[in-house]
């Protein structure tokens, strides 16, 4: 079977923008230093205090400082200072440390940031940041890094984000599953986390259920099954809608309706998510 992997410019896009939300820290000294960069576009003597903070190694007024840099709030854009102030709250703070990989990243230093992007994830037990985890896992998957393509790698990380309920690293253990990548393929637990991510409204792995009915990948043909699953993930996805036309037009008139009815009842059973849930944190400080 030939692996099939998706766009992935919307969920790179969300898996690269800043963490600004601390998930584990002092929140008494966060607040107050998140308060004060909450002020620097109106108060110059806010970023003053900020970078004399983080002269002093507080970690929370290092991180604010990279963010500061990076957007250019109350301080002139400088992308090299950002990763500086990053880099120095990294081993304190789990977000610094997934800011700092991320702009490695950007800069194509994927090695480098690989580290950064580890401690962010909580090393072996995985128990950190999700961007991280899925980075990682996407890292490996698509050889970004001087180790080259390596699934089993990557299914590790996947699959520790997926226990985390991520809609995107479920999908993906799905089609890993499905095609033997880094696991042993499994037919039965692929169609389980396919449908799993499904109900997420994760719109890749919608459409894989779609072409796994299609070509009786996993139980034999079901030309209206697929066509329901190809309508789902076309109901909120350009790209597959343009993908699945050409199925969808050869459906027979009764295979064709019913499948449209069945996608609307999953649909109407389904309350609709984002299928990529990384962005809680951008837009609270643009």
């Amino acid at each position: 079977m030939k692996c099939q992997f998706f766009p992935l410019s919307a969920a790179l896009i969300a898996l690269l923008s800043p963490s600004i939300v601390f998930a584990n820290s002092n929140l008494a000294t966060a607040g107050k230093i998140e308060t004060v960069y909450s002020l620097i576009k109106t108060k110059p003597e806010a970023i003053a205090y900020l970078a004399d903070q983080a002269e002093q190694n507080n970690p929370y007024a290092a991180f604010y400082m990279g963010v500061a840099s990076e957007l250019g709030h109350g301080t002139t854009k400088n992308v090299q200072a950002a990763l500086d102030y990053y880099r120095a709250a990294s081993d304190k703070l789990r977000e610094s440390a997934f800011n700092a990989g991320r702009l490695l990243y950007l800069m194509n230093r994927v090695d480098e940031a690989v580290n950064y992007f580890v401690v962010s994830a909580g090393g072996e037990k995985a128990d950190g940041i999700d961007k991280a985890i899925v980075m990682l896992g996407r890292i490996y998957e698509k050889g970004e890094s001087s180790v080259g393509k390596n699934y089993i790698a990557a299914a590790r990380w996947y699959e520790a984000a997926a226990r985390r309920k991520d809609p995107f690293a479920v999908g993906k253990m799905g089609e890993f599953l499905l095609y033997g990548l880094g696991r042993p393929a499994s037919a039965r637990d692929a169609k389980i986390y396919l449908e799993r991510a499904a109900d997420m409204w994760n719109a890749d792995s919608q459409y894989l259920l779609g072409d796994v009915f299609a070509k009786g990948e996993i139980t034999e043909v079901n030309r209206t099954e697929a066509g329901k699953w190809y309508f789902i993930a076309s109901s909120h996805s350009p790209d597959h809608k343009r993908r699945s036309q050409a199925f969808v037009t050869e459906l027979a008139h009764q295979e064709l309706k019913s499948a449209r009815r069945m996608s609307e009842l999953w649909i109407a059973a389904h309350p609709k998510r984002p299928s990529i849930d990384y962005l809680a944190i951008i837009e609270s400080v643009k």
